[in-house]
């Protein structure tokens, strides 16, 4: 079974699952479904390819565009298709969660945003059987003594919070996380 963790690569100081790995995982999952990639538009300068992903019924599950330019990359044209294979890929959740500024929108909003004030997450009260000492403890018991605080940190940002913003939901879901770990490695 395909292990993205152990494909990840730090972009810009966030966790990114290249898209090479993410077919990889999508391969393995879907055998029968294909990838198809489009040239919308390409001249000397610019290209811009679009990637639709099918069933194995035909059924156009997934699309995503990408587009790249000389003056970034001499091969601008492979560059374009491949993002646009890997926002596809993103789109059906192979990476999202890695996706690094994929698809973070920045600044400009792509669509209409709603007005609301976010409700601040609680950070989780130090007990003795939800404390961060008890977690890195099984972390060390899964990935071993030298890999436990890097995979932490994975774990971490895979749960979009801190060891200081960690709420009790974010607490469980890394602690389920660890005891999967720890149940594929004594199989």
């Amino acid at each position: 079974m395909f292990n993205p963790m152990e494909h990840m690569m730090q972009l810009k100081g966030k966790d990114y699952l290249q898209v090479q790995w993410r077919l990889v995982w999508f391969r393995e999952d879907h055998p029968d479904w294909v990838i198809n990639t489009d040239c919308v538009t390409c001249d000397a300068e610019h290209a811009i390819f679009k990637a639709t992903i099918s069933d194995e019924n035909g059924m156009q599950k997934s699309a995503g565009h990408g587009s790249e330019s000389k003056k970034d990359f001499a091969d601008f044209l492979e560059k374009a298709e491949t993002k646009a294979v890997g926002r596809a890929l993103a789109m059906l959740g192979y990476g999202t969660q890695f996706a690094a500024d994929e698809l973070d929108e920045g600044e400009r909003i792509v669509d209409s945003p709603v007005s609301r004030k976010p409700e601040q997450p609680k950070p989780i009260e130090a007990k003795p059987a939800k404390s961060m000492k008890g977690l890195m403890e099984k972390a060390m018991l899964a990935y071993g003594m030298d890999q436990a605080k890097e995979r932490f940190d994975m774990l971490l940002n895979r749960a979009g919070c801190t060891k200081t913003t960690m709420t009790e939901e974010m607490y469980d879901q890394i602690d389920n996380w660890i005891t999967e770990d720890l149940k594929k490695g004594a199989a």
